[in-house]
């Protein structure tokens, strides 16, 4: 049985759907307003962490923004590229996490 839900078909529609926000406008408002979405829920959770002592962080904005990037970049490669580079991202995401955000 087929499941209804399979993560590699979705996300190669997200990224077609993404690609056509370059020359859709509705679109672009579309992922636009998903991804400052996705951002600020990233942000408040980093905030979060900051405020419990848990982050050391300046601005949890820009480091959502960073999030935010990786996610939809590994989304993408998976999708377009032969090569697995997931292993190799999560190794620099999780030096990243370790020397960049977490306090210590």
């Amino acid at each position: 049985m087929r499941s209804l839900f399979n993560a590699a078909e979705f996300s190669q529609a997200v990224i077609e759907l993404r690609a056509q926000a370059a020359h859709d406008d509705d679109y672009n408002r579309l992922f636009r307003r998903s991804d400052d979405f996705i951002r600020k829920q990233i942000a408040r959770v980093i905030r979060a962490g900051v405020d419990a002592g848990a982050f050391t962080v300046e601005d949890p904005s820009q480091t959502a923004a960073l999030f935010h990037t990786v996610l939809v970049g590994i989304q993408a490669e998976r999708i377009t590229s032969d090569e697995d580079t997931i292993d190799d991202v999560r190794a620099e995401f999780r030096r990243y996490v370790e020397n960049c955000l977490l306090s210590e």
